[in-house]
């Protein structure tokens, strides 16, 4: 798959060597965390100039009459990496694309997003990614429901990827999951023929988890992954159908609408994912030598007439025995849909306000040997984001917001957990074109409505900043 991305790629370039327009851009970002404040049980623990690394986001373009070759590489202390890239050829309405790179059809809804919106980013407690210092009972599901933390990690019509249960993008054509794969895409778009554009788009995509099936005895061993993707446009609404397989037994699906309205940008999407995947261990024997402290913890330990250790019998020092491990198989059958409203209504040029609400119900089950080891059926999880924002001239913008999650609204849970909300206010400050200022004041309330004492679920208040600049 690599040899096809990287010979698409060398072609791309090469024809468009020639009569090509080149650009470049460079984005400089830094975030420090003026402040925050602890409540509760961490209120010792406050923190006040945090500073980060400096991150320089450097854009290439390189564009001819029918070729396109895009890089985009960020820069900090930790080295240079690549962020996305890809080339393009067009011929008329068919194209070819070799890519590292996001590449959606229906909107995002993200004309309000700025550098500390809570649109597609997570405060929340129980969704939060860096919440190692949180107690394990403050994060919804994660140590008692079987949740991951990052169930939206991506609040996009967001379905659970089975197995490490991260949120998936899945009108993505360019990933697998949420994280971007390297494919080799082909597109081609149908007009003049029908009252709109039909467009049919197919990917093929190197899958790092590489699997396999047997069948008459053959064994097929395959590291990709495949989508495809047909969207309708017309005057009076768009709508977009996509199927991704990411193995043999897992997958999803998902469609989306917009409808055409004035001052109105929406999407109204649904999903289905499923895995139904398996793997396997063979069995294995070791030696042993006995130390005088390691503790038999079942019948795993052998000695050299066969006889298992009872366990928690101390192994003899210098004693010889055989570790044997068991073969295992485990057998997954979860499923996962959602439910995703994204709207944004412009009442004039300088007020606007929108709303970006996800429902995703899950079902985690997995077995090994037989054994049920998880069976949670149809849990319920929620995050909605409302936003308003106002423009007072060119130079400075307010924005309000709120957050309102969970990781399940069952009953039970919700005594346990309660809810996370998050109020922000801001501003967005820009002296110069290109440049700008984000700061706001911002509140994590987790647990809110549960029966637990609510100084023990971690709530903050911070004073975040951000300055960019670009060229």
């Amino acid at each position: 798959m690599k040899k096809i991305v990287s010979a698409a790629l060398a072609a791309s370039v090469a024809a468009g060597a020639f009569a090509a327009d080149l650009t470049a851009k460079s984005e400089i970002k830094f975030q420090p965390m003026a402040a925050q404040w602890n409540l509760g049980d961490d209120a010792s623990s406050n923190t006040y100039a945090t500073i980060p690394n400096v991150k320089d986001t450097v854009t290439i373009q390189l564009k001819g009459e029918n070729v396109t070759v895009f890089g985009k590489f960020d820069a900090q202390s930790s080295g240079i990496s690549l962020n996305s890239a890809y080339s393009q050829l067009t011929w008329g309405a068919f194209n070819v694309w070799a890519m590292r790179n996001d590449s959606r059809f229906s909107s995002r809804v993200t004309t309000d997003q700025n550098d500390l919106s809570l649109i597609e980013q997570n405060y929340a407690v129980g969704f939060s990614d860096n919440n190692g210092s949180v107690k394990d009972h403050v994060i919804p599901g994660n140590k008692k429901l079987g949740v991951n933390a990052n169930l939206f990690s991506k609040p996009w019509s967001t379905v659970v990827k089975a197995g490490n249960k991260s949120g998936v993008d899945v009108n993505n054509i360019g990933a697998i999951a949420s994280s971007k794969a390297d494919a080799l895409v082909v597109d081609y778009t149908l007009a003049d023929v029908l009252p709109g554009k039909l467009l049919f788009k197919g990917a093929v995509k190197q899958n790092a988890d590489a699997w396999s099936w047997t069948a008459d005895d053959t064994t097929v061993e395959n590291n990709a992954a495949w989508s495809f993707e047909t969207a309708f446009t017309h005057d009076a609404f768009t709508a977009d159908f996509i199927a991704n397989f990411d193995k043999k037994d897992a997958g999803s699906v998902g469609f989306f609408v917009s409808p055409t309205v004035t001052g109105l940008t929406s999407v109204i999407g649904f999903t289905y994912g499923w895995d139904k995947t398996s793997s396997a261990t063979s069995a294995s024997s070791t030696t042993v030598i006995g130390d005088g402290t390691t503790k038999a913890k079942g019948t795993d330990y052998y000695d050299t007439d066969g006889n298992a250790v009872t366990k928690g019998t101390v192994l003899t020092e210098g004693a010889v025995y055989v570790k044997k491990t068991a073969a295992t198989t485990t057998e997954y059958d979860n499923k996962f849909m959602a439910l995703d409203l994204r709207a944004r209504y412009a009442f004039t040029e300088q007020l606007a306000a929108g709303i970006y609400a996800n429902w995703t119900g899950y079902t985690l089950k997995y077995s090994t040997n037989g054994t049920v080891k998880q069976d949670l059926s149809m849990k319920n999880a929620l995050d909605v984001v409302l936003n308003v924002n106002y423009k007072f001239n060119d130079l400075a913008k307010l924005f309000v917001e709120g957050e309102v999650a969970a990781a399940s609204l069952d009953g039970d849970d919700m005594d346990a957990y309660g809810m996370d909300i998050v109020p922000q206010v801001g501003v967005i400050l820009t002296p110069v074109k290109g440049a700008t200022l984000t700061t706001a004041v911002r509140a994590v309330l987790p647990g809110i409505g549960a029966k637990d004492s609510s100084d023990s679920f971690g709530k903050t208040i911070a004073i975040p900043l951000s300055f960019k600049c670009s060229l």
